[in-house]
């Protein structure tokens, strides 16, 4: 079973405001600097550099493959592997979250929370998409979107290699 999903990394805002307040000092200290060739070479790779990351941060890719003994997640470059059998206990909650930016919109998040014998504690999160035009016509629809959410299909299906 494979899962693959973006998510926007809480770490984005840091790096944007973090991003202007050097932009700002590097543009105030290249004021001082006579060759202004160098300064605008340094400007736009830093420009161009820093959009790159921001880009990334905003859709930091996530690929989860559930395999017969083991699964294995990999988040940007970085791959953890987990085998079942160290699983101590996994947990799964919904959690409504309220829009806190312009153009978002009220949503349901999915968090899966992986314990491990090693000590290790595992949170993914990711976002339920739901059909709204379904659940105008019939609210009680929500339950079953809950049911076919892609996390709680990992869940059943983890749980079915465990036992």
């Amino acid at each position: 079973m494979k899962i693959g999903y973006t998510y926007f990394s809480y770490w984005f805002y840091f790096v944007l405001y973090g991003g202007l307040v050097f932009f700002y000092v590097l543009i105030a200290l290249g004021s001082k600097t006579i060759n202004v060739d160098i300064v605008l070479l340094v400007i736009s790779v830093y420009l161009v550099l820093f959009a790159v990351l921001l880009l990334i941060l905003a859709y930091v890719p996530v690929q989860i493959d559930a395999q017969e003994s083991s699964m294995s997640i990999k988040i940007l470059f970085n791959t953890t592997l987990i085998k079942y059998s160290d699983i101590t206990q996994i947990k799964l909650e919904r959690v409504f979250a309220k829009a806190v930016i312009r153009g978002d919109q009220d949503h349901y998040n999915e968090i899966l929370t992986i314990d491990t014998k090693d000590g290790r504690n595992l949170v993914y999160r990711h976002r339920l998409e739901i059909d709204h035009e379904k659940l105008i016509q019939d609210p009680d629809d929500l339950k079953h979107q809950f049911d076919n959410g892609e996390f709680t299909q990992l869940k059943a299906f983890i749980e079915g290699k465990m036992a």
